[in-house]
């Protein structure tokens, strides 16, 4: 089984935040990389929908998880799964990493919900995106 999860938001290792603290004291960090795709501020926290197309990216962190059970406790985390109602915001799959000079295939929460009334991130960096909201 693929272990190895891709986060772009409040799971990024920058934010302090309690599963986040969880995936860089449990995990692997495999470093920064990014999926292409468009990320999106749904309000709280971002989603964000990858994408064939590479005009724009979605930048993020790799984990290699060293427990099977943590991904389904980052299931939890996300509301996915057959205790959740359908439709379920995110939903896991698979997509290509780019990091440094490889790609690595990894789960990756996707947004499940439409976005035509969300603001788009245009440049898919969601530290760098709630840093200027905050003033830096």
């Amino acid at each position: 089984m693929n272990l190895k999860v891709f986060v772009y938001g409040i799971l990024r290792r920058q934010i302090n935040h309690e599963m986040s603290n969880k995936l860089r004291s449990l995990c692997d960090y495999l470093g920064a990389g990014f999926v292409n795709g468009r990320l999106y501020d749904t309000g709280f926290y971002p989603g964000a929908i990858p994408e064939n197309d590479e005009e724009f990216r979605i930048y993020g962190d790799l984990y290699e998880l060293n427990d099977r059970e943590l991904l389904f406790e980052l299931d939890d985390f996300e509301n996915i799964g057959p205790d959740y109602p359908n439709p379920q915001e995110f939903t896991r799959i698979e997509v290509p990493v780019f990091i440094e000079t490889q790609t690595l295939i990894s789960w990756m929460y996707a947004y499940n919900w439409p976005v035509e009334d969300q603001k788009l991130i245009g440049h898919g960096d969601y530290v760098r995106y709630i840093s200027r909201l905050n003033g830096g």
